[in-house]
């Protein structure tokens, strides 16, 4: 009878020990508040032909679809580096990919594992389904971005058809370049 005891005394007080070390460990609001972000990094797209928006005019696109207190921080589609450095300085941002810009999609994916960061905080937005943009998209997806992530409008030259399962850009204009307020609004009010 004593054994009995001392076993169902030493059971009670590792429950509780386990019990105490769960709830310590648990992470407060606070922390879990701290790792969502408020920043968005921004890889535009094309911007050298008559009609093109410049970086800053698709920055205030993306602002334009803020919900909330977010900083934007834009890069052309050629500076790569630099999106990836302002990543490296602003852990857990989203980082939203825009056409030309979603050449890059493999090496950001690659990037934010490599940062052990969330791939669902990469969106991307109306790529061009051919060549290299084509088959970086797929092998970002293929390291875990999810494909629901992938924003596609209406054709192959915005995305039709670069993964087996997207999500369609909301009906906007002008078309294209609305994707940048609309894949943003997405992303601040689901975040």
């Amino acid at each position: 009878m004593k054994n009995k005891n001392i076993i169902l005394i030493s059971l009670s007080a590792i429950t509780a020990a386990f019990i105490i070390y769960k709830l310590l460990k648990k992470p407060s609001p606070a922390k879990e508040n701290a790792k969502k972000s408020n920043n968005i990094i921004l890889i535009g797209g094309l911007d050298t032909r008559k009609g093109d928006k410049n970086i800053n005019e698709q920055i205030e696109l993306v602002k334009k679809g803020i919900n909330g207190s977010y900083n934007v921080e834009g890069f052309r589609y050629t500076d790569l580096n630099g999106a990836l450095n302002a990543l490296n300085k602003t852990p857990n941002s989203y980082v939203l990919l825009f056409s030309a810009g979603c050449v890059h999609a493999e090496k950001v994916a690659k990037k934010l594992k490599e940062l052990n960061q969330n791939l669902s905080n990469l969106y991307i937005a109306e790529p061009y389904n051919a060549g290299a943009t084509t088959k970086s998209v797929q092998n970002a997806v293929s390291l875990g971005v999810p494909q629901s992530n992938v924003y596609v409008g209406s054709s192959s030259g915005t995305g039709v058809g670069i993964v087996s399962n997207p999500s369609k850009t909301p009906k906007c204009s002008p078309n294209h370049w609305c994707a940048l307020t609309e894949v943003t609004k997405i992303i601040t009010t689901k975040n």
